[in-house]
């Protein structure tokens, strides 16, 4: 068990390369919120919970990446997770960007830092006609 505390930092401001906004947009609603988390599940970060996070963070508006080492994924893009190579143990950042930030990194560290993923929520029946 890691005995750090999962932290989030976030940065705002205009000198922080990390949070700047893109030129002609507002840095107000584009906070930047990063966690450290280990992955617990112990076949590591597998096609499963790539999957959970990817659905999840096409829900937000803000943009997700996972940062393993020096690799970066996008996550809303499976292969870009799987990509990051983490396995049991390892330790990845979130950083999250836009204006439900704060939101986001709590949902998808919780999806990260799962034993398991959660179940797949299934699609809502369409009623039938007639």
């Amino acid at each position: 068990m890691n005995a750090e505390p999962n932290l989030t930092a976030r940065t705002t401001g205009l000198g922080d390369t990390a949070s700047a906004a893109a030129p002609g947009t507002s840095t107000m609603a584009s906070d930047t919120y990063r966690r450290k988390i280990v992955i617990r599940n112990p076949q590591g970060f597998h096609m499963r919970p790539a999957a959970a996070l990817a659905e999840a963070a096409r829900r937000f508006q803000s943009q997700a990446t996972v940062i393993h080492g020096d690799r970066r994924g996008n996550a809303r893009d499976i292969l870009s997770l799987l990509m990051l190579l983490a396995d049991f143990g390892s330790e990845v950042i979130l950083e999250v960007r836009g204006p439900d930030a704060a939101e986001a990194v709590e949902v998808l560290s919780a999806i990260l830092g799962a034993e398991e993923p959660p179940a797949p929520v299934p699609p809502t029946p369409v009623p039938k006609k007639g």
